[in-house]
């Protein structure tokens, strides 16, 4: 006999066929080859299951799903075939699963688990979850091919990784993460972390890459794309990204609307389709290397200069207006710009084929910074080699003066230890130069 102390888990088995007398006990031999269970009350159901106290004695069992019932505890240790788990809805504040080695699914959304620790359960595939965890382990899953975990609060430290070398899909949204590493995750082929606190993101070593998202994390400076060429879309609307795409030759697609953008690099594109800057603080953007464009929109900008030379106008739809600064507006068929395009730009911008502008970009040139800073994420000391004597200004997001003082011609080491956390602007002058970096304090 199977002890059953909840009457209503023990009527919801009786409903089942499995028992016949609400007694406490249900005969193991009617539940000890069942190898699927749901447990869902109706909505009007009278029953009450606060208890799942006898599950042990469902030893064959292969597949649990538990949906709106109040139990807070459960222990499945003693269910070793298990294989897939899903609860929803639940009070579970308290899981124990660290025996179930054939465990490969896993899915708990709106329960009350704080702690998800599944460095036991080495053959899970797939895990999806969205709790507010304190303490999120997937350390060692060799195995483990879809993670998603969002709207979990988790913080950098409470997410415990590494060495999950078959995760192909990570989806990390509206979490509290401040960093990240991508390394950690080889095969990954589809990754989204958008709504996080990140200030700075790698994926140039996921060689397998397709789809990055990162949007609104709104201090995010820095994406390193590297020289992905597997990589087809980009989102990271809502950033503060200076971004260069000009090595990932197979982009289809990049969407970096609503932030504070200032730069994108594009070099030799030509499958890049649909570029969306929409509402930045871009001041400048070549494109003639972008042979595939179908749809640019650079509206709500600071544009100057606008290169649209790809040799395929007739294939692209654009919207530039908004920019105030913008006048000559480079393009390789004026005839066709300004038949087609004159109501997507301001009054005082104009087409013409000769703007003045080369297009570096698109020829695989490469522009020289006159000065040269190293790193950008740093825990308190940069490099800064400059070609004459000048000055330095530090100054926060808000424009306030931190710290000033001079540069040497050569190389300089800027300490700044005694910065809290944070993203601050580095200001470069000489006597004919001048230039800003964002620069991170770890």
């Amino acid at each position: 006999m199977t002890y059953v102390p909840d009457d209503g888990f023990e009527q919801y088995l009786i409903d089942l066929e499995y028992d016949d007398l609400l007694d406490d006990y249900v005969l193991t031999e009617n539940i000890e080859n069942i190898q699927e269970l749901t447990v869902s009350l109706p909505f009007n159901s009278d029953l009450v299951i606060n208890d799942l106290t006898g599950i042990e004695g469902f030893v064959a069992l292969k597949k649990l799903k538990c949906v709106d019932i109040d139990i807070t505890e459960l222990d499945l240790n003693s269910n070793t075939s298990l294989e897939e788990i899903e609860l929803y809805s639940t009070e579970v504040s308290e899981l124990s699963i660290e025996s179930l080695a054939s465990l490969r699914y896993f899915e708990s959304r709106y329960n009350e688990l704080a702690k998800l620790d599944f460095h036991n359960n080495l053959n899970l595939e797939s895990i999806n979850v969205s709790e507010n965890l304190d303490y999120f382990n997937i350390e060692g899953l060799h195995n483990l091919n879809y993670l998603k975990a969002n709207y979990s609060e988790l913080t950098s430290s409470e997410f415990v990784y590494g060495n999950n070398v078959s995760l192909e899909e990570l989806f990390l949204i509206g979490n509290e993460l401040t960093t990240l590493n991508t390394a950690s995750f080889p095969a990954l082929k589809w990754f989204n972390c958008a709504q996080n606190d990140l200030i700075s993101l790698d994926v140039s070593n996921n060689m397998n890459l397709e789809f990055v998202g990162a949007s609104f994390n709104s201090n995010l400076i820095s994406l390193n794309t590297g020289n992905l060429s597997s990589l087809t879309e980009i989102l990271a609307q809502g950033t503060r990204l200076d971004l260069d795409i000009s090595k990932n030759v197979n982009l289809e697609e990049v969407n970096l609307s609503f932030g504070n953008v200032n730069s994108v690099k594009t070099g030799h594109n030509p499958n890049l389709k649909r570029l969306s800057v929409y509402e930045n603080k871009l001041t400048d953007l070549d494109v003639s290397g972008c042979t595939g464009l179908i749809t640019l929109n650079v509206s709500y900008n600071l544009l100057e200069q606008l290169n649209l030379q790809n040799g395929n106008n007739e294939l692209l739809r654009i919207s530039a207006t908004d920019n105030p600064n913008l006048t000559c507006i480079q393009v390789s068929n004026l005839t066709y710009a300004e038949a087609n395009w004159s109501d997507k730009i301001d009054s005082q911008s104009y087409f013409s084929t000769d703007c003045g502008q080369s297009s570096l970009k698109a020829s695989g040139a490469t522009v020289k910074e006159y000065f040269s800073v190293n790193p950008t994420v740093t825990e308190g000391v940069i490099t800064v080699i400059s070609p004459a004597i000048g000055n330095y200004q530090w100054v926060n997001l808000e424009g306030e003066m931190l710290q000033e003082g001079k540069i040497i011609e050569g190389e300089n080491q800027l300490d700044i230890v005694s910065f809290n956390s944070g993203m601050y602007v580095l200001r470069l002058f000489t006597k004919t130069e001048s230039e800003e970096f964002k620069i991170v304090k770890e």
